[in-house]
C-alpha cells in the first residue's frame, strides 16, 4: 500500500510502523523506510521499525503461547503442495491473521 495512502487510513494520534516494506534486490526496503520519514516530517504518523532478533525474546514468547496468554491468529492452513496459493493470498493483501503451510 502507498505510503500517502498509509497516512491518510492511520487514525487521529495513530501512528503507521513500517517493520518491512517494498524493496530492491540491492537496498531491501530501505528506501521506502527513508520516503516514511520523509513523510512524517512536521507529524509522527509514519515511523520505521528496525528488529534485531533475540533468542531471549522469542523464548519468552514462546512460553507465553505455550500458557496461553498470547493466541497466534492463524487464519487458514495450507498443506505444502499448495504454498502458491497461500502465497498468492499474501499478496493480495487479503489475509487476516498468519497463514501456515504445513509439510503434509
Amino acid at each position: 500500500m502507498p505510503l500517502r495512502e498509509l497516512k491518510r487510513l492511520v487514525a487521529p494520534g495513530g501512528t503507521v510502523v513500517l517493520v518491512t516494506g517494498d524493496g530492491g534486490h540491492v537496498l531491501g526496503p530501505i528506501p521506502r523506510m527513508l520516503r516514511a520519514v520523509f513523510l512524517s516530517i512536521g507529524s509522527r504518523s509514519i515511523r520505521p521499525l528496525a528488529a534485531t532478533p533475540r533468542p531471549e525474546v522469542l523464548a519468552k514468547l514462546l512460553e507465553l503461547v505455550a500458557d496461553g496468554r498470547v493466541v497466534p491468529v492463524v487464519e487458514q492452513e495450507y498443506p505444502f503442495s499448495e504454498a502458491a496459493t497461500a502465497l498468492s493470498r499474501i499478496a493480495a493483501g487479503h489475509t487476516v491473521g498468519k497463514l501456515v503451510v504445513t509439510g503434509s
